[in-house]
């Protein structure tokens, strides 16, 4: 089953990661979003523009990576999405299972 698990830098900042545990190994993925850079309703077009820059959907995305078949953003190894979880404050067992390919 997969898992998706959050944590808040702040008012504005959303870290996501986790895995899907639908393929064999299991794929990774971790995304950093910022509702700052969003579509705000009001907004001028030039600032939506801004903001597609980031994330086409508009919904502030701004760091997106994967391990696996699939996913958004930069495709990398198990090796250096740990070394990202590990920056952005996820739990360590966390942490480890992404370097030995492992679910929780």
């Amino acid at each position: 089953m997969p898992a998706h698990e959050t944590l808040h830098e702040g008012p504005h900042i959303e870290v996501h990661y986790g895995f899907d545990d639908g393929y064999d190994p299991p794929c990774y993925f971790f995304y950093v979003q910022d509702d700052r850079l969003g579509f705000k309703e009001g907004a001028a077009e030039a600032v939506d523009r801004v903001c597609s820059n980031f994330c086409e959907e508009g919904d502030g995305y701004y760091f997106d990576l994967h391990v696996g078949h699939t996913g958004f953003g930069q495709k990398v190894s198990r090796e250096v999405m740990a070394e990202f979880w590990k920056r952005f404050g996820v739990p360590e067992p966390h942490v480890d299972a992404v370097k030995q390919g492992r679910t929780w």
